[in-house]
């Protein structure tokens, strides 16, 4: 038995350690729709981290839509290349789900408790950026 190569594989699956917070690149893997506890409409994703030291990385979030708060589903499907010409067509909520599959977008990871034990997941999506970005402003000095 290759302990080493298990620790990897467990990794490679969210396993062992928690994925840092922070931006990433991703590709969606898989994406399902399904009703959230409250009867709200959902697509859950499984995304794997693409480049960088997590390179491979599986990540599981989810894009709410929130009736009442549509802008925030519009954003995070917005970030995989999703519009509203797309939207036009009159997609059902799977077939959602099956366009986000093999795009690509920047995730944002964070950490959260979820019964009892820390999880790393996927918690909000930006478009991809290309070409450099640009350096945050510096803090103003003291007069």
């Amino acid at each position: 038995m290759d302990w080493s190569e298990l620790i990897k594989a467990a990794n490679a699956e969210g396993g062992i350690d928690l994925t840092p917070e922070g931006m990433y690149r991703v590709r969606v893997e898989t994406a399902t729709a399904a009703p959230t506890s409250t009867g709200s409409d959902m697509i859950k994703i499984k995304a794997r981290i693409v480049g960088g030291p997590y390179d491979n990385r599986v990540e599981y979030g989810q894009i709410v839509l929130v009736l009442d708060k549509p802008k925030w589903f519009f954003k995070k499907i917005g970030a995989f290349g999703i519009g509203a010409d797309f939207f036009a067509q009159n997609p059902t909520m799977t077939q959602i789900a099956g366009v986000l599959v093999g795009r690509e977008a920047n995730a944002t990871i964070t950490h959260r408790e979820w019964q009892k034990e820390m999880r790393s997941g996927l918690d909000n999506f930006l478009p991809l950026v290309t070409g450099a970005m640009p350096a945050a402003p510096a803090p103003a000095s003291a007069p």
